[in-house]
This record gives C-alpha cells, sequence and structure tokens, in this order.
C-alpha cells in the first residue's frame, strides 16, 4: 500500500498505514534494516507482558568501514553487552 501522494516523512507514510492494521501487533522498520530470523520470537514474549506498550531491539550494523561506524558499532555493543534482560517501556 502506498500513500497517493508523498507524506513527506516516515511518520506521515506510517500515520497513513496505520488505517490499514488489522492485527494485533504492528512493527516498523528501516528500508535497508533486516531482522534476525529470531527476531519475533525474542521480541513477542516481552510484547505479550500485561502493561507493555512497545518492545524494540538494538540495530548491528552488518558493515563497519569507517570511524564513525565503527564508533557507533561499540555503542550498540556496549548497550547490548550491558544488557542480560530484554528493557521494555511500561504504558501508564
Amino acid at each position: 500500500m502506498r500513500p497517493p501522494k508523498n507524506t513527506g516523512s516516515k511518520a506521515g507514510a506510517q500515520t497513513f498505514g496505520l488505517d490499514y492494521v488489522t492485527t494485533p501487533y504492528t512493527m516498523t522498520i528501516d528500508a535497508d534494516t533486516t531482522l534476525a530470523p529470531n527476531a519475533m520470537e525474542l521480541i513477542l514474549p516481552s510484547l505479550r507482558r500485561p502493561g507493555i506498550g512497545a518492545v524494540c531491539g538494538v540495530v548491528l550494523p552488518r558493515a563497519v568501514k569507517t570511524i564513525w561506524e565503527r564508533g557507533c558499532y561499540i555503542g550498540c555493543l556496549s548497550i547490548r553487552s550491558s544488557r542480560t534482560t530484554s528493557v521494555s517501556c511500561r504504558a501508564n
């Protein structure tokens, strides 16, 4: 599905698409993002807990070519290694 015209932003396109969601859960990812084969198996248990409104993962780059990308990658690894359990944001 596509909006009839360019919405000007990713958020605008997502807002347009929400009217067409008929499932209990919705996932958005960037066009250049791929998920691990077991991503949904890891996400769904946290999402099904009472009071949980959103669940997210950590993005790890496929290629690390520049100093900037290396810094981002090291940051991602330190976040990932410092959390042994899933982190969830509770809906009020």
